[in-house]
């Protein structure tokens, strides 16, 4: 069983815990690779949460910084990954 859990509550709603079968957990991280290496970031979206977003937790320091992102996409001109919120 693959455990994905936010241990941090969002906008005073209570921490979201999901546990999915790994047949089912396997065949979508393959998927969301799939659409990185096609930069298929459309398809990527479709995985976050349209109101809660997607966590992204940096540590280059002593405390982590935690973003919480609605969507990523990309600039066909500059060809760069952007990552919005």
């Amino acid at each position: 069983m693959a455990n994905i859990a936010c241990s941090q509550k969002i906008e005073n709603q209570p921490a979201v815990t999901q546990t999915i079968p790994q047949q089912e957990f396997e065949p979508t991280v393959y998927q969301l690779i799939d659409f990185f290496n096609k930069n298929d970031f459309e398809g990527i979206n479709q995985y976050i949460h349209k109101d809660i977003g997607l966590f992204i937790i940096n540590s280059q320091g002593v405390s982590p910084s935690i973003k919480s992102q609605l969507k990523i996409e990309i600039s066909a001109a500059a060809n760069i990954t952007y990552i919005s919120g």
